[in-house]
């Protein structure tokens, strides 16, 4: 037997899963991976020899490039 607190969690869920609403973990992940590109990305741009710089920001590029989000399941 399902209480009130329990059917309206169902109810939320599931209209959550219908409107493919992220979650405020999806968003937590989203936000850390952001921060860890910048990062990166500020990390490369202090490096002083040249051709390490290039050859890092050709792979950084490559995997912004590569990045794919897919739909969840």
């Amino acid at each position: 037997m399902l209480t009130k607190d329990m059917k309206d969690f169902q109810e939320i869920y599931y209209l959550r899963a219908q409107w493919k609403v992220p979650s405020l973990n999806d968003l937590e992940v989203i936000r850390r991976i952001k921060r860890e590109l910048i990062r990166k990305r500020r990390e490369i741009d202090s490096m002083k020899d040249e051709k390490s710089k290039k050859k890092a920001m050709k792979v950084y590029a490559e995997l912004l490039i590569n990045m794919e989000i897919g739909e969840a399941s």
